[in-house]
This record gives structure tokens, sequence and C-alpha cells, in this order.
């Protein structure tokens, strides 16, 4: 090479201020790919042949629009000019007027638009290569595909320039999952169906019911609840609620053990130590007193050893991080329904999970905004999730407790998301002229959003923590609450 050449070349680098270290610092730091993806000599994932076979059947044919807007917005269009046109092609039908390639170039010229996507003659050129719009779905999906494309390169690209930037991690987590959130729901997917598919579904599930007899769901394990319930069914929101003391936990537990599946426990204010004391007394019948205290003779050890080997082999899963956000609880649940293949979750409880405070919210909005998420990912991920919750102080102001929905602590939207509202409730264990470790107990159905409410009297072994179906278990289909 000259030394003339070398020199240009050399003084045009300094000119411009790139030089070759300067690109590896800009790669290292994620601001090239922030950037454009050209800057690695690569071309983004796009599809222009098929966004322009999209706009030319459009426009040729009369319906082929309604086929594509479930499907595609402005945009997930890759060329400037295509997103131009699509806008207009929507502003002509949100005016009622025909669709054709005179009222189009109208349109765009009015935007003062016609000659930025290449005048008429572009219109034309893109409608004469067109026959019909028999594929225009399958079209509209690929070129959504390849718009999620750019977007994840898009997310990754500022992902790694805000990591570069020691920024907090879990708020990073946060804004990538609202992210990625939005753009699923432009997807745009068509869930809506002839009514002769719904009528097959139900048939199928009413051939389910009759061979289980009406149990189809994960069983709770108390006969006459199962009754009313038919189990815990995939998608439900369960709210169990109770006063201090009356066994929230302690009914949570046993539920999950009845339950006999794969379950995740989240336990926002037990540590797993407490948990696996409790669930070891009640699966080895040794107090939890000795147990947490030393005290078992030679015979208790064999059954806590035993029940022991039990636990170690139960599909229980628990997350005892205190503090926990409910985006952080919602991506975890996710991902251990996708490997674990976790069947219930339980959530102790409500009032300890963290949300991202907004401005002017209040305590009543927050926990809203908590069961609404909740309840979207039970359905979301097919599972019902069983949520405790604290009751409001308005109960110990009540005379004689009776339990009722207005007890339930900022209860604003919990009866409104949840599917199941029940308290646990031991009438005697108050009362000074009855035994503290009285074994009365009691389930209050408060809602159901599918089926019956109802009392159910149960037992209770305090010293092994343990609910259980009573021996003359009795059931009211009408309460007087």
């Amino acid at each position: 090479m000259p030394a003339s050449e070398a020199g240009r070349i050399f003084m045009n680098s300094i000119k411009n201020k790139e030089s070759f270290a300067d690109k590896l610092d800009m790669i290292r730091k994620g601001e090239a790919f922030a950037e454009s993806p050209m800057t690695f000599g690569k071309l983004p994932p796009q599809a222009v042949h098929l966004e322009e076979a999209i706009l030319g059947a459009i426009i040729i044919e009369k319906y082929a629009l309604s086929e594509v807007t479930n499907i595609l917005s402005p945009d997930m269009f890759y060329r400037g000019e295509h997103k131009t046109i699509y806008k207009a092609i929507l502003d002509i039908e949100s005016r009622s007027t025909p669709l054709d390639q005179l009222t189009l170039a109208e349109c765009l010229r009015k935007d003062g638009t016609l000659e930025e996507v290449g005048g008429a003659y572009y219109i034309a050129e893109i409608t004469s290569r067109i026959g019909s719009s028999a594929n225009i779905q399958y079209h509209a999906r690929m070129v959504c595909e390849k718009w999620m494309l750019r977007e994840f390169i898009k997310l990754s690209a500022e992902n790694t320039r805000v990591a570069y930037e020691n920024a907090d991690p879990f708020d990073l987590i946060n804004d990538q999952v609202t992210k990625l959130g939005k753009v699923l729901n432009l997807i745009g997917i068509n869930e809506t169906v002839h009514i002769s598919e719904c009528a097959m579904e139900l048939s199928e599930h009413t051939d389910m019911v009759m061979s289980a007899k009406g149990d189809t769901g994960i069983p709770s394990g108390f006969t006459k609840l199962d009754l009313l319930t038919g189990g815990w069914q995939n998608t439900d929101l369960i709210i169990l609620a109770g006063r201090p003391g009356d066994g929230k936990t302690a009914l949570a537990l046993a539920l999950l053990k009845n339950a006999g599946c794969e379950a995740l426990i989240y336990s926002l204010e037990m540590s797993r130590l407490q948990l696996m004391q409790r669930l070891s007394a009640m699966l080895s019948g040794v107090g939890l007193y000795k147990i947490r205290h030393g005290k078992m003779d030679q015979a208790d050890l064999g059954n806590y050893n035993n029940a022991l080997g039990v636990i170690e082999k139960s599909p229980i899963w628990i997350n005892d991080k205190g503090g926990n956000y409910i985006d952080n609880i919602c991506q975890d649940i996710k991902r251990h329904v996708r490997q674990k293949g976790i069947k219930i979750v339980l959530i102790d409880y409500l009032q300890l999970i963290n949300y991202h405070n907004a401005k002017n919210s209040t305590k009543n909005d927050e926990i809203g905004e908590i069961t609404k998420r909740l309840k979207a990912l039970a359905k979301e991920l097919n599972i019902p999730i069983i949520l405790l919750s604290q009751l409001s102080r308005e109960i110990e102001r009540a005379m004689v407790y009776k339990p009722k929905l207005s007890y339930l602590r900022d209860s604003g939207h919990i009866e409104q998301d949840a599917d199941i509202v029940m308290f646990v409730h031991r009438p005697n264990k108050n009362d000074q002229e009855q035994d503290e470790f009285s074994s009365e107990g009691e389930i209050h159905l408060l809602k159901h959003r599918n089926g019956d409410l109802g009392k159910i009297d149960i037992e209770f072994d305090a010293d092994i923590v343990l609910f259980k179906n009573n021996t003359v278990e009795r059931i009211s289909r009408e309460p007087d609450f």
C-alpha cells in the first residue's frame, strides 16, 4: 500500500474518532448492539418480500385486511415505507372508505408521505406482484415472527448496555419482564372459536367428570370439602384466611401433604427449617414440642427418621426468601412449572409479598395488583394457586366472631380475583372455659365461583399441628353467614 494511501486512512480514522480499539470497547459495552445489528455486518431478521405480498393482497382483495389485523400492527413491518402504507390502510378502513390503489395514494398524498413510500408507482408495483390473498395469514405470522426476533435482539442489546453500567439486577429483570410482556401482548393470537368447539370441550369434560365421580381436581384430603369443590381446580386462585393461631399454615401444609403431587411453597414468614419441623411432626406423629426441643425417646426417633425418609422423597420445593417481589415470584413459579412439573403452588402469605410501588398507590391497590397477577398466572399455567391471607383488625371489635369476607385484610380486590375464599376457624381456641388444645376445627367456604358454599367440621391435633377429617364430619350447605 502506498504511503500516501496509508496516511489518508490514518487521518480518516482520526477524523471519525473510531479506531479498532474503540470498536472493541463498544462491543464490550454492548453499544454496538444498541446501535444496530449491522455493526456486525448482519442484516436484522426481516421478510420484505412477504411484507410486499401482504400489502398487495390487502389492496386487491376487499376482505384480506380482516385476516391480518389481529396478527400485525404497523410497527411489525421492517421497512418504514411499509409501516406508513399499512397505517394509511388502517386509517382508510377506520373511515369506512373503499380501499384501492387510488384511495390509498390519495390518503398518503394528504398526509404528505406519498413520495416517501415510492409514489403511486410503488403501490401499483406491489399490487401487481400478488395474485390472491390465499396465504396471507401464514405470511403475516412470518412477518410477526421476524419482528419478534428483532425485538429480542433490541432487548438483548439494551440488557448488555445496562448491565455494563452496573444497574440493579432485580430492576433489570423486572424491566425486561415488562418489555417482554408487551411484545407478547402485541402478538394478537386469535382465540375466537365456534361454539361447536366449545360444545365438544364440554362433552369431553362431562365424560371426565362422570368417570371421576366429580373429583376432577387435586384432592384436598378433606372428604366433604372435596364434595363441594371437586378438588382444587386448575386455573383457580384459592384464598385461605384465618385469625392468628387458628392454623392457616398448618391447614395449608395438610392440603399439600394430601395432594400428593409436585408442589411449590413460598414461605415469606416461616423459615424452611420451621416448615420441615411441622411436616415431620405431621407425618411422624411425634409432638412438635419434642422435635423442636430434642425431647424424643427411641420410639419417637424411629418414627421421626421414617418421616424424614418420606419427606426426602416428596416432590416439594420450598422458597423461604423473605421480602420477595411479585415479579420474582411469578417468574420463579413459571420456571419451576416448566422444569419440575409443578402441579400446585402455596404462598404464605399475601400481605408479605412486595410490590414495586407506583406513585400515589395505596396498599389496597398493591394487594389488588398482586392478586390480579396471581390469578392471571394460575390461568396461564393451568394450575391452582393457594394464597394465604391475614384478616383485618375489624375482627377484634366483633362481639362474636363469625367468619365473613369483609374480615379479609386489604380486601378490596381479593374477593374479586379469587375463585375460592375459605376461612379456617377453631371456635374454642380462645374460649377460657374450653381446653386451649380443643380438637374442634372448621372450614368456612365463603366464596366459590363455580359451586356451593358451606361449613365443614374437621379435627385439629395441636400436638402434631395436623388438621384431619372429622370422624363425625358434618357439612352445612346453607351457612348462616
